[in-house]
């Protein structure tokens, strides 16, 4: 008997069903603040089958692109993805509906994981409503947005800042931003390195993700948090975060040049943000129409963030509680 989860991302509806109960369950806790019983219409619909890998023939199909995850071929509006025999991954653009097969659980977790962001992602695109690669929380009425590298420690800063009860939940890796510049919380669950400290009463309630090419993460589900989700912001302060050696947390004013070069990368492009290309681009005229859209809206609403915001640099220590405690004063006493 299938397993089925229904997800609502900022008004699109999305429905996955599978034979493997253990990955509905890890979907729910991924996606634990968006999921709903509510749900009359399906725009998105997603089967995830645990099982082998079905025969194509694709010399029937077009070969599209070639990368080091997968191969993607097509025919018509239907999509083929041969991720080098370890999984393979029907969707069909038209109808917004797509099947993944493996025999690898963690393989089809991450797999599904990252197909309902990106195919969700680009329509909240077009609706204007676009993520950044940053951490977010909110202190009091102030909205902080934090950009780091890849690995570079947001998503320890973030555990570290919700030690402080009156900061409210944005997102670890992916706030929203809409078209007047202003931040809309996404509270996805939160990945840490799996060998990263995590509160002890949260320890039961982990769950381990393994991405193809980041290596093992250490998730802990949204709602095991004791704060409260910040759903609006629109007082906000971007900090460009840096980490050094020395034992201080220092904060210094940032050149406009380099903060419109970070949103440019963590926000125009988007480099970083949980997503694959293949399910974003479909390789047709008409969608570079709309890649066209996309990339205007995301310029718009980038420079209304910048406009509306305070920015600085933050070169963050290596002492954790002086580095949460350092910028928690800093946005008390004012920004």
């Amino acid at each position: 008997m299938n397993d089925f989860v229904r997800i609502n991302i900022f008004g699109l509806t999305v429905k996955c069903i599978s034979n493997s109960k253990k990955i509905i369950n890890l979907l729910k806790k991924d996606f634990s603040f968006f999921c709903t019983d509510s749900i009359s219409e399906i725009e998105f619909s997603f089967e995830i089958i645990l099982g082998p890998i079905p025969n194509v023939d694709f010399n029937k199909n077009i070969k599209i692109r070639t990368s080091k995850s997968c191969i993607s071929y097509k025919n018509g509006d239907i999509s083929y993805h041969d991720y080098y025999g370890e999984a393979l991954s029907v969707y069909d653009f038209k109808n917004n509906s797509g099947t993944i097969y493996s025999i690898n659980e963690s393989r089809l977790h991450e797999l599904t994981y990252l197909l309902i962001l990106s195919r969700t992602g680009k329509k909240m695109d077009l609706s204007g409503f676009h993520k950044i690669h940053a951490m977010g929380i909110c202190i009091d009425d102030t909205v902080l947005l934090v950009s780091m590298d890849m690995g570079g420690g947001k998503s320890t800063l973030f555990l570290d800042m919700l030690s402080y009860p009156r900061v409210k939940i944005i997102s670890d890796d992916s706030p929203v931003i809409d078209r007047n510049g202003h931040v809309h919380s996404f509270p996805l669950r939160v990945g840490v390195n799996a060998k990263e400290y995590i509160p002890e009463e949260m320890t039961k309630e982990c769950y381990y993700f393994e991405r193809k090419e980041y290596g093992l993460k250490k998730l802990i589900p949204i709602d095991s948090f004791p704060n409260d989700i910040c759903a609006f912001g629109s007082k906000v302060v971007l900090f460009s975060g840096k980490r050094t050696t020395g034992g201080s947390c220092i904060i210094k004013p940032i050149s406009s040049p380099e903060m419109l070069f970070l949103l440019c990368k963590n926000m125009f492009i988007g480099i970083g943000l949980p997503m694959i290309i293949e399910y974003f681009i479909e390789f047709s005229f008409k969608d570079c129409i709309c890649l066209l859209k996309i990339a205007l809206l995301r310029m718009r609403a980038g420079c209304r963030l910048y406009l509306n915001s305070k920015k600085y640099k933050v070169f963050l220590g290596n002492d954790r509680n002086i580095n949460s405690k350092t910028i928690y004063q800093f946005i008390k006493n004012g920004a």
